[in-house]
């Protein structure tokens, strides 16, 4: 949670779903991508005229076996939302992960994720 510090309006955000939708090679049963749909939802307690411009980015990290060892990767996508008197917003961030035609990836998954709040300013 975070404060805007002129209206002291609280803000809020909250994963709500993480998936892994993996596609795989058309030769054999490797993957040769992933993405990570993070949905998060903003909610704010702002009780003002204006709007509060929020700015959240969201992190994955996976874990992967590749060539009998495993290996991590990480994504990260910022986003900016405008919240006006006591709303929210809610929205998926779309991170990606591709793998070097050279990488037999047999095995995914996702490891962490997160979202926070970057900044809230007062518009």
């Amino acid at each position: 949670m975070e404060t805007e510090y002129k209206t002291n309006a609280k803000v809020c955000v909250t994963i709500t779903n993480v998936d892994l939708n993996c596609s795989k090679n058309y030769v054999d049963e490797t993957y040769r991508s992933c993405d990570v749909p993070i949905s998060y939802e903003i909610i704010t307690d702002y009780a003002g005229g204006s709007s509060l411009e929020v700015k959240i980015k969201c992190e994955a990290e996976i874990r992967y076996s590749s060539d009998g060892s495993t290996k991590t990767n990480s994504d990260y996508k910022s986003d900016s939302h405008t919240l006006s008197r006591n709303s929210s917003d809610s929205e998926t961030a779309e991170l990606s992960f591709s793998f070097s035609s050279y990488q037999e990836v047999t095995s995914v998954k996702v490891t962490d994720s997160s979202c926070k709040i970057e900044e809230v300013t007062l518009r």
